[in-house]
């Protein structure tokens, strides 16, 4: 039985039984993996040549996209290939400073395909940023352009206490 079954499994068997929360815990058994990676075992498995809607997002001005399984998967993987370009790999810390649009999920995806940590860092000011990427160790990051400039003055900055630099611009 392969990661993937197991895990959906345990998930059909949950779906199974909403109104019997007693009943679920007393089946439930975490499942047993040597390693999981919820993209590749359970995302990728599951949008595989699935056409229907895995992210709908709706701007402030009525703008409507929706992406479905596959493409989301599809991207996410191109994503991937990039980060991994650049030198990204598991266990890297990536500050992710992206308003809510589809590339932070693609980014998301993608990360967590590599096995790399997310940091959230959206919202944050300048100051507060700052301070996170220095306590978070943050190896590399990716922003939206208009977040471009504080993350370059971060990058700058972790260059210079950091030997070798940072892998990612």
């Amino acid at each position: 039985m392969t990661n993937s079954d197991r895990f959906i499994g345990l998930r059909d068997q949950l779906l199974r039984a909403p109104a019997d929360w007693e009943g679920a815990r007393a089946e439930f058994r975490w499942p047993r993996f040597g390693e999981f990676n919820w993209v590749g075992d359970y995302f990728d498995v599951i949008a595989a040549g699935n056409g229907a809607t895995a992210l709908r997002m709706v701007d402030d001005a009525g703008a409507d996209q929706s992406v479905s399984f596959a493409a989301m998967s599809a991207r996410a993987a191109q994503v991937a290939a990039f980060l991994a370009s650049q030198g990204v790999k598991r266990g890297d810390r990536l500050l992710l400073m992206l308003p809510n649009c589809t590339a932070l999920w693609e980014v998301m995806l993608a990360a967590i395909r590599l096995g790399a940590v997310i940091i959230p860092a959206t919202t944050l000011a300048h100051r507060a940023l700052r301070r996170l990427a220095g306590s978070a160790g943050a190896d590399c990051h990716r922003c939206a352009r208009a977040r471009l400039d504080a993350v370059r003055a971060l990058a700058r900055a972790a260059c210079q206490r950091a030997a070798g630099g940072h892998r990612c611009r």
